[in-house]
């Protein structure tokens, strides 16, 4: 299975992909079947929060693209896929948006029209195998009676009651106090799946959206390189001008030529997106963030 899996374009077919929750924009799909899980991230209202397609995206081990009429909110879609690197499929008819898949890596994926078949291909693929811990955090907050709770994904390894992390981007130390998996309370949760942990040792201001726990150095840093585009995008990525960078769930102001300013960003080897919130397409670039 992929640990964390990514999807956009028409919202009827995630009814087959579990149980839904929504945290700042992004509709979170839950689905257990026996002993296998799937996490499902899609953007919600990214027209107008193209942030939010960005993260989900630069997130994402594996993209779903369910084609719709809507050719010019599909290209920013299929823009964004190429942009990301990532492989996928696209569920429905590939021909709806041939026109502008020409060239990209979306061009690659594979088309499945029946999204039970996608699931359980999905729920049949190998997980990556990595024994380090990596979680990514998407939201934060105090509980009366229990503390500070993060909620997130496991990105690779697991999380354990009582483990001892590092938070890279603030060279902080925290213990996980308790930890939950759809509501119930257990030891362990294992790659891809989605973590409520209870921490010790930290206050919540401390923590932010996009930050990693992890049990091993994660390569952090500010310098942002390689920046790349599509050949008819790339007279939009001037100097001077304005743009976002988001890296998984990270973001931060940024301008060509410079590095980021606003705090550190943590990688494991994924594209980071530059967003023009100017005018569509949104998603105009990627690059290398890192030491």
């Amino acid at each position: 299975m992929p640990n964390i899996i990514g999807y956009a374009g028409d919202p009827e077919p995630l009814k087959h992909f579990g149980k839904k929750e929504e945290r700042r924009g992004i509709q979170i799909y839950n689905l257990k079947e026996g002993s296998k899980y799937l996490t499902t991230l899609c953007p919600q209202d990214w027209r107008n929060k193209p942030e939010t397609l960005a993260q989900v995206f630069s997130t994402a081990d594996i993209l779903i693209i369910a084609p719709t009429g809507n050719l010019q909110e599909m290209a920013n879609i299929v823009i964004a896929a190429h942009l990301s690197r990532k492989n996928g499929f696209i569920l429905g008819d590939p021909a709806m948006i041939e026109q502008i898949t020409k060239g990209t890596i979306v061009e690659k994926y594979e088309p499945i029209t029946d999204p039970i078949a996608l699931k359980e291909k999905l729920l049949a693929m190998e997980s990556p195998s990595d024994s380090k811990t990596l979680a990514l955090v998407d939201d934060v907050f105090k509980v009366k009676g229990i503390g500070v709770v993060a909620l997130g994904f496991v990105i690779s390894g697991s999380l354990k009651r009582h483990q001892s992390l590092k938070v890279p981007q603030k060279d902080l130390a925290i213990e996980i106090k308790s930890l939950q998996l759809h509501d119930q309370d257990v030891e362990e949760i294992t790659a891809g799946n989605r973590f409520g942990a209870s921490l010790k040792n930290v206050d919540e201001t401390q923590i932010d959206k996009g930050d990693y726990f992890s049990d091993y150095e994660i390569n952090t840093g500010t310098r942002v390189s390689n920046i790349d585009s599509l050949p008819f995008l790339k007279k939009r990525l001037v100097e001077g001008h304005q743009f976002m960078i988001v890296l998984s769930m990270q973001d931060s102001p940024f301008s060509i030529g410079q590095n980021i300013t606003q705090r550190p960003f943590s990688s494991r080897g994924e594209k980071a997106l530059i967003i023009d919130k100017t005018k569509e397409p949104f998603i105009i670039g990627s690059a290398e963030v890192g030491k």
